[in-house]
């Protein structure tokens, strides 16, 4: 064998040592949250220069009117406010409960839920 070949057979990894560079890491977190600092400054800056304010005005109070309840068929308000979801599920319960027509032209009734599984079970049972 030669001496190259010997050689590789010879050769050990070695590790270096993990170092963090903890000097700059500090100056990037210092520098980022300066930075983060005057942006909110000019961002309240900017907020002044066009409101007058950083606290928003109150509707009757000289300040702006609010947003209508509804944009679009969506309801804006705070859900702690309404009780529209909670009426809109009352009525739908009422109509799956109670009996009535669902179209008079075409003498389609609508009658109980409980009624109308019932009915399906008994119909079910005498085709079988």
């Amino acid at each position: 064998m030669n001496a190259h070949a010997s050689s590789v057979h010879d050769f050990q990894p070695r590790q270096e040592e993990d170092l963090v560079p903890s000097g700059k890491l500090l100056r990037t977190a210092i520098v980022s949250v300066l930075v983060g600092a005057i942006g909110v400054f000019f961002a309240g800056l900017i907020v002044v220069a066009a409101t007058g304010s950083l606290v928003p005005r109150v509707a009757g109070a000289g300040g702006t009117r609010p947003a209508p309840r509804e944009i679009d068929e969506i309801e804006q308000t705070q859900i702690w406010r309404t009780r529209r979801g909670i009426d809109l599920r009352n009525a739908q319960r009422a109509e799956l409960e109670h009996w009535g027509w669902a179209n008079r032209e075409h003498h389609i009734a609508r009658i109980p839920i409980d009624d109308a599984m019932n009915l399906v079970v008994e119909q079910e049972a005498k085709r079988r």
